[in-house]
């Protein structure tokens, strides 16, 4: 009768593993990846930084026919018009700048502090701020 639940193997001197030459692993960086961080965009801007002048000097003005030129309205049929002083805020920021295109300020709404600032996260594409300065010449050459 066999005193062990199993059969044990027969003793006998352990083999030495074969040498296996393998790669390291290691943490390397991803840089294609994205990186999703909360943001304080009120945060991100000291109190008297420029973009925070302009917005404060177009709030002051008197937009009431840009706002009277939109045909979106409640109870109606239309997608909302980006608020005119957005527009009016980023292409004065942009003139303060030097930045004179509108395929210009739109890449710096996506990258820089002062213009994401301006429209708080909102999408503008350079057709609607092309449109917003040219159908407003003599509006805004006053």
């Amino acid at each position: 009768m066999n005193d062990t639940l199993f059969d044990l193997p027969s003793p006998e001197a352990p083999q030495p593993l074969p040498e296996v030459k393998t790669e390291p692993r290691l943490l390397r960086p991803t840089r294609g990846q994205c990186e999703l961080r909360p943001v304080d965009l009120e945060g991100l801007l000291p109190a008297d930084h420029r973009a925070r002048v302009v917005w404060e000097f177009v709030e002051g003005l008197d937009l009431g026919p840009l706002y009277a030129a939109i045909k979106a309205v409640e109870g109606h049929a239309g997608r909302p018009a980006i608020d005119p002083a957005i527009l009016m805020a980023l292409w004065l920021y942009a003139t303060v700048d030097g930045v004179g295109s509108a395929q210009e300020i739109e890449r710096l709404t996506e990258m820089h502090d002062g213009y994401r600032w301006i429209c708080v996260g909102m999408n503008v594409n350079h057709h609607t701020l092309s449109d917003f300065r040219c159908a407003r010449m003599n509006l805004l050459n006053k």
